[in-house]
């Protein structure tokens, strides 16, 4: 067991390995101003998750806009007339300005199908864990999003 343990050390440290998140430049997430249009609950938890923060004394900062959109539609019936299916949708778009002028944007988008639930509570308590998941998806995209330079 010990000669694997160490052959994994071994591969892993001599192939270059080096974790994605470890390397942002802090620079990156700090923005002159933030906007937010949409959901402001996902709004909120998407800042908090990514690490976006404001830094109004920095004149030579970007500008960030975050546009947010969670729909559910309802996919499909059964014979009485009941919902049977949902589809969640999760979409947000992100923009980066400097005066004025879009140096990059990009959206982002994630979706699931699951079947409905016969306890109300319980169906809208799914639907807040699956907008909780596909935003966690989309946060990890926006955060590689935004530690890649495009200069």
């Amino acid at each position: 067991m010990k000669k694997y343990l160490y052959m994994v050390l071994l591969i892993i440290s001599s192939c270059g390995y080096n974790p994605v998140f470890l390397n942002q430049n802090i620079n990156n997430l700090e923005f002159k101003n933030i906007i937010f249009e949409g959901d402001f609950d996902l709004n909120n938890k998407l800042t908090k998750s990514t690490g976006i923060v404001q830094n109004n004394l920095d004149n030579t900062l970007n500008e960030i806009v975050i546009k947010s959109i969670h729909s559910i539609t309802e996919t499909s019936k059964n014979s009485k007339g009941d919902v049977s299916s949902y589809r969640s949708n999760l979409t947000v778009n992100v923009e980066i300005l400097n005066r004025e002028k879009t140096i990059k944007s990009k959206i982002f988008s994630k979706s699931f199908s699951y079947g409905s639930k016969n306890n109300k509570f319980e169906l809208v308590k799914y639907q807040n864990q699956i907008k909780n998941n596909l935003l966690d998806q989309i946060v990890q995209e926006i955060i590689l999003f935004l530690s890649i330079n495009d200069n």
